[in-house]
């Protein structure tokens, strides 16, 4: 792997784990009404398409913005698996 090819593949691999912590974050947030599974499905498609993350996280992008989403999507998670 060349350092082209690792800054260009980040911005994908930290935008799928970014949408994929959103996703866990709804599962957690609706399982006390049952919904979780759509939940998860719906938030993460979301994520997947929104403009403002979908221009943070394209292929060869590579910005500080485009690692920090996925930290934050996890700490938020974490935080309410904590509670």
């Amino acid at each position: 792997w060349t350092m082209n090819e690792v800054c260009c593949y980040v911005p994908a691999w930290f935008g799928a784990s970014a949408s994929f912590f959103t996703g866990l974050l709804a599962y957690e947030a609706a399982l006390p009404v049952g919904g979780a599974p759509m939940a998860f499905l719906c938030s993460t498609a979301v994520m997947a398409v929104i403009p403002a993350h979908a221009r943070r996280s394209v292929g060869g992008g590579f910005d500080n913005e485009s690692v920090a989403i996925t930290p934050m999507c996890a700490a938020f998670y974490f935080w309410t698996r904590s509670l």
